[in-house]
């Protein structure tokens, strides 16, 4: 029974993994030059707050990009993002429906806190256009939509 148990979880996992690696062979390559979630995460010490030049070139720059603004865009204006994250259909073997930045101001801990993360977050098309800025830090006002295509 301990073997069964071993071996199905085994399948189990080597499925999870072939699913993932299958999901991401359709659409989006990660930007080598930019971080993983994963990456900041392991680089960053929690509660994080983003140095005060980093949260006035962000917040004194957002305006000179937009909807329609490219990833180099943000890259130029507002610095790197602290990660790109590729987005995918919850459905499996559908491709890439495209990407997203994070800036942070302030994140208190390692789990996800609405209202305590402050920060800055571009949704880009699969061709690296932006479609949607949202940030829940003050002064910075929403462009675009979630839906906009």
């Amino acid at each position: 029974m301990r073997f069964l148990l071993q071996s199905c979880g085994f399948l189990l996992l080597t499925f999870m993994v072939a699913s993932c690696e299958r999901h991401r062979s359709i659409g989006c390559p990660h930007d080598a030059t930019l971080k993983t979630y994963k990456q900041w995460k392991e680089s960053t010490r929690f509660p994080y707050t983003a140095p005060r030049a980093r949260q006035e070139q962000i917040a004194n720059s957002i305006e000179k990009v937009g909807v329609g603004s490219t990833k180099k865009d943000f890259v130029e204006a507002l610095g790197e993002p602290d990660y790109e994250e590729e987005m995918y259909p919850k459905e499996h073997d559908r491709p890439c429906i495209g990407y997203e930045f994070t800036y942070y101001f302030e994140k208190a801990e390692d789990m996800a806190n609405e209202k305590l993360d402050k920060r800055v977050e571009a949704f880009f098309s699969p061709n690296g256009k932006a479609t949607w800025i949202v940030s829940n830090v003050s002064g910075i006002r929403e462009k675009g939509s979630p839906t906009t295509k």
